[in-house]
């Protein structure tokens, strides 16, 4: 009971240091959803041209579809610094190649492809923190 008490605790101390507003954490014998609600920013809105919101109707006409992050974490395109990415645009991946990697409470999590296909665009930057089901690559089924 206390190391699952303590599990929650980091998993509520990475909610709060990484800003984010959703988390979700399952093994074999836990699983926990965190939520956050985030006081509105007091800072100065952007200027209207820095501001390009994407409409459904314009994604929905995107090319292919996307390979989403399983959990949220930090993206990694490589398996280490300084080493080739998994996959580039352009490249043919097969049917469960990794293509990237999302750390999440120090656990390397790979993700790997469902199918067969080719990476049209790769949609976040090295190192940037993402969403569960936050797409990671537009994608073209082979």
């Amino acid at each position: 009971m206390k190391d699952k008490l303590e599990m929650v605790r980091s998993l509520a101390r990475v909610l709060r240091e990484e800003g984010l507003t959703e988390l979700e954490y399952e093994n074999e014998d836990l699983k926990v959803r965190l939520s956050a609600e985030r006081e509105a920013s007091t800072a100065a809105p952007l200027p209207m041209a820095t501001v390009r919101p994407v409409s459904p109707a314009a994604e929905a006409e995107a090319p292919g579809t996307s390979i989403p992050s399983l959990l949220a974490g930090v993206f990694y395109r490589a398996p280490s610094p300084g080493a080739a990415p998994f996959v580039q645009e352009g490249d043919t991946v097969a049917c469960g190649q990794t293509v990237c990697i999302v750390e999440a409470m120090k656990q390397m999590n790979e993700i790997k492809a469902e199918d067969a296909c080719r990476i049209l665009k790769v949609l976040v930057d090295d190192s940037q923190v993402v969403q569960a089901g936050q797409p990671l690559f537009r994608i073209e089924a082979l």
